[in-house]
């Protein structure tokens, strides 16, 4: 009996491993994208730092807090059948509806954000830094959410003896991120020389790797479908890219600096910032 419960243990550990790959991998790409755009739209001040923080520390802690009540209802899907194949709803679904969007259209949703809380802050008569501090505060909240999802998977499926393992799992996910999005920046000149698209491949395979980890970790029965469609959105994220974040940045760039009719005419990133080069004929 004792070998058969161990043998249980052991088999449970190695399938929820792979969710936290999932969720760690995630939960960094969302941080270092988040960051990096942040720092590209308010150019590194001290707006950047409280942001940052907010990401960094507030998101996970927020997820840790989520974290028992997700565990309750990952339980009561357990109790039904072998918590794979319950239906996880209502907050749940929403959490992971509301993180996988976020993260689906990061590449390009601050400074679309960013445009649009300054355009209304100007219109209602704010000064720029007022405008700038809550945009600050909206991008931090907005990808405060996927943060604190992604974090709380560790708490909701560890137990005592398999927190270590699950911890090291979450940590292998955090280093594939590393090697996906932090490639050497003479072979991201080569990629975005051949196309824009092929930049944003790596983290458009992160896409569906998160649609699994997540649906799977919380016992989401849709799990398949999700991942499926994550899939076809990553691949039209890919396909769609260049037009929708030219838009974004055209958008940035008449609100923030006054330019009639900017071009971009080419796109460089560093580890921390992005670099445009803009032509203006008006």
């Amino acid at each position: 009996m004792t070998g058969q419960t161990s043998g249980r243990s052991v088999r449970q550990v190695a399938a929820d491993a792979g969710p936290l790959v999932a969720a760690g991998a995630a939960l960094l790409a969302v941080q270092l994208i988040g960051v990096r755009e942040l720092g590209s739209t308010l150019f590194s001040t001290e707006l950047v730092v409280f942001a940052a923080t907010l990401l960094t520390l507030v998101g996970p802690s927020v997820g840790y807090l989520l974290a028992p009540r997700l565990r309750r209802r990952s339980d009561s899907v357990d109790d039904r059948g072998d918590g794979r194949d319950g239906h996880d709803t209502g907050l749940g679904a929403g959490l992971l509806t509301a993180a996988l969007g976020t993260q689906l259209i990061l590449p390009f949703e601050l400074q679309a954000l960013c445009a649009l809380t300054m355009a209304a802050a100007l219109r209602v008569g704010l000064a720029p830094v007022w405008g700038s501090a809550l945009y600050a505060l909206l991008a931090a909240l907005l990808l405060l959410l996927p943060c604190a999802v992604y974090a709380a998977l560790l708490p909701v499926r560890a137990q005592p003896r398999s927190l270590p393992t699950l911890y090291a799992a979450e940590l292998c996910g955090a280093l594939l991120t590393l090697l996906a999005l932090g490639l050497p920046p003479s072979l991201q000149a080569v990629l975005r020389l051949v196309d824009l698209r092929c930049a944003i491949v790596p983290y458009a395979l992160l896409l569906p790797l998160s649609a699994w980890g997540l649906s799977t970790a919380h016992g989401a029965r849709f799990r398949r479908t999700l991942t499926a469609t994550m899939a076809l959105l990553a691949t039209l994220l890919v396909g769609l890219y260049p037009r929708l974040d030219a838009v974004a940045m055209r958008a940035y760039l008449r609100v923030l600096y006054g330019h009639a009719d900017p071009h971009i005419v080419q796109t460089i990133y560093s580890p921390y910032q992005r670099i445009d080069v803009i032509a203006d004929p008006g």
